[in-house]
């Protein structure tokens, strides 16, 4: 696995437990989150990996990491 591929792998993980976090949250099984702090999150999340494969790319790959956690 090279660079790019291990820094994609991590931001994803990253994304996908902040996501899976915010769902808990929303879902009442957490404390409530702010909607405002996730979307922060997320975009935060999609920049940080846009640096490694571009920002098409990043859109594509949070969308699925959203369409996993459901």
């Amino acid at each position: 696995m090279n660079h790019n591929q291990s820094e994609v792998a991590r931001i994803r993980a990253q994304i996908e437990a902040e996501l899976s976090g915010a769902k808990q949250g929303l879902e009442g099984f957490a404390e409530t989150a702010k909607h405002r702090f996730i979307t922060e999150r997320m975009a935060a999340g999609c920049n940080e990996i846009a640096e490694v494969v571009g920002a098409q790319e990043a859109r594509r790959i949070v969308c699925e990491i959203m369409e996993k956690i459901g």
